[in-house]
């Protein structure tokens, strides 16, 4: 309120909420090179804003290992998990404590896998390179039918592997078949 007991509106989307909001969900998004320029801009225009550096360090991350990654052929899918555990370890490594970030650039990225293995059409292969259950892939994207069927694929090529038995319990309770898990 001002002195003449007017009701003064705060703006809720000032153009500083909206740059930061955009890199984010660019992040978010997978939509690296618009986000790492978005960051910088934000960082270049309002230094003593929110800090950024995390977010840009996890968007060059992200930058470098997928440029490593394209066009390996059928192995893309297996370089593209070992780059999401290599991830996992950067944010603990630098301290990102942004569940929510993390969790939807997650979403993104395996969503991102999936259609790879699509791609080069492995959905129906037991294992990725690597010994990769591509039934565990599945499962992170929520498309536990898919799940469920690529882990009792794997059973029979690798009947002592416990992982396996693990994904697929873990496949059945998501899927909510618990007396199956």
């Amino acid at each position: 309120m001002n002195s003449g007991g007017v009701v003064e509106q705060l703006p809720l989307f000032q153009e500083e909420h909206i740059l930061l909001n955009g890199a984010v969900q660019a992040l978010q998004e997978l939509r690296l090179d618009e986000a790492k320029k978005a960051f910088e801009e934000y960082r270049g225009i309002y230094p003593q804003g929110e800090s950024v550096e995390d977010k840009l360090k996890l968007s060059l991350f992200l930058l470098d290992g997928l440029a490593k990654v394209n066009s390996a052929g059928c192995d893309e899918p297996a370089l593209l998990y070992h780059l999401w555990q290599d991830f996992e370890q950067y944010v603990k490594s630098i301290g990102v404590d942004d569940d929510h970030l993390v969790a939807s650039i997650k979403k993104s990225f395996f969503k991102n896998l999936v259609e790879k293995i699509d791609q080069y059409e492995l959905a129906a292969v037991p294992f990725l390179a690597d010994q990769i259950p591509p039934g565990f892939i599945y499962m992170q994207t929520g498309d536990y039918d898919q799940a469920i069927a690529s882990l009792q694929a794997c059973l029979p090529l690798s009947s002592t592997n416990a992982h396996i038995y693990g994904y697929l319990g873990d496949a059945y309770m998501l899927h909510g078949e618990p007396a199956y898990a």
